[in-house]
């Protein structure tokens, strides 16, 4: 990842799991995140966890809050916020079971002056449990997802396998369920970034519509000091960190 005193990423993928319980519990300062600011930082990010018969759900039920790390995009006016994968793979998919250690970072571009969301993508693998009449196994999928506030994305409910499907669509109203995203909202830190899933199970792939793409994004102060981190790290005597400040972004 980031820091010099880490030994690997997966170190610092424990560090930030570890750290997903603390800020749970801790006084998250809940101001919205100013975009404009792109000084490296580390930010609070609450996942909105529609049920998967509701993909088009909004506003309901939320993640706990997962730290992200902010700093600037590539481009000029855009910032790159990357929450962790494993707090991805431990929060974003209640009741599912994802493949340990098969997830990507969680990476946001906005662009900093009109609240945009120029990307916001993910991947991973899911596992499931399939049948056919009296037998059943176990597969594994493999996903990418891709959402932006760049346009509408649309979806009819379907079954596979007995399983919920948003079956991706842009038909007329009353046959696809149309769904409009929100630019960040700098008084609330609410955005909802909407596009596609593409599922991948050996030669097969299914594109479904995506509600991975609702959050709220939140200031917090240093996630480093004792009022964060408190018991948590003194089973951790051997990590160390410096602040977000020295952070040398990498390509999205």
């Amino acid at each position: 990842m980031w820091w010099c005193k880490l030994a690997t990423s997966r170190r610092l993928g424990g560090l930030a799991g570890l750290l997903v319980g603390v800020l749970a519990s801790a006084p998250v300062a809940g101001e919205p995140l100013d975009l404009r600011d792109p000084e490296p930082r580390w930010v609070a990010v609450r996942f909105e966890i529609s049920p998967r018969e509701h993909p088009e759900q909004t506003r309901s039920r939320f993640t706990p809050p997962l730290l992200g790390r902010l700093g600037p995009a590539q481009q000029a006016g855009e910032v790159r916020i990357a929450v962790d994968a494993h707090a991805i793979e431990t929060h974003l998919f209640p009741g599912q079971d994802p493949a340990p250690g098969s997830f990507s970072d969680f990476v946001w571009i906005f662009d900093s002056e009109t609240g945009h969301v120029r990307s916001a993508t993910l991947a991973g693998t899911l596992f499931h449990r399939v049948g056919w009449g009296l037998a059943s196994w176990r597969t594994e999928t493999r996903f990418d997802a891709r959402m932006d506030t760049l346009g509408a994305a649309g979806f009819q409910a379907d079954r596979v396998l007995g399983e919920p499907y948003a079956r991706l669509c842009d038909g007329p109203a009353g046959q696809c369920t149309l769904v409009e995203p929100q630019v960040y909202d700098p008084a609330t830190g609410y955005v909802n970034a909407v596009g596609r899933i593409t599922a991948h199970n050996g030669a097969l792939s299914i594109d479904s519509f995506s509600p991975l793409g609702e959050a709220i994004f939140s200031e917090i102060g240093d996630p480093f000091d004792a009022a964060w981190l408190g018991a948590a790290l003194e089973s951790r005597a051997d990590v160390a960190a410096p602040p977000p400040a020295e952070a040398a972004p990498s390509a999205p």
